[in-house]
């Protein structure tokens, strides 16, 4: 019934109240499946609590912020889990992606970069890398269109938002 020690057994989630282990992963991962992202915040809120330097933690976070559009806090919790697990592609993948839908396409591209320094064989971190890369050259030709006119300015936005849009969704 709930009370609670706090030895790391190895359970297998059967007790909602999980301090540590998969229980309250799972079952954030369930809330987020069902549509339910601010639940899943709050049972991992609660685990960050327990296990504040578990980096798997912070990225299923990341994961319901970003469902919720909360693409700054996601961003904080994907920095926080590429400086706890920096072998791990995944927090620099969450944090790139974080910061392409806050529209910091630089910073992105420099996450993308560090992610391939720290994990040189990662494909996923390159393809992110290559594709940051190509969408600040696309930001930075639209400003110089810019000055091109209204219709230039409209046309070029379009172009450059399109790969953002999508990197996003």
């Amino acid at each position: 019934s709930g009370g609670g020690g706090s030895g790391g057994g190895g359970g297998n989630g059967n007790g909602r109240e999980s301090a540590l282990g998969l229980g309250g992963v799972e079952y954030a991962r369930e809330a987020v499946r069902l549509g339910r992202p601010e639940t899943a915040v709050r049972i991992l809120d609660r685990e960050i609590g327990g296990a504040s330097t578990d980096a798997r933690l912070y990225l299923e976070r990341c994961n319901a912020l970003v469902s919720l559009g909360e693409h700054g806090r996601a961003l904080e919790d994907a920095h926080t889990a590429s400086y706890l697990a920096p072998k791990t592609p995944q927090g620099f993948l969450h944090k790139g992606n974080a910061q392409i839908a806050l529209c910091d396409h630089d910073g992105a591209m420099a996450t993308f970069q560090l992610g391939c320094v720290a994990n040189p064989s990662d494909k996923e971190l390159r393809e992110a890398w290559f594709s940051a890369k190509e969408m600040c050259r696309t930001w930075r030709r639209a400003g110089k269109m810019a000055l091109g006119g209204e219709r230039a300015r409209i046309q070029a936005f379009e172009a450059a938002r399109e790969p953002c849009l999508s990197q996003v969704s």
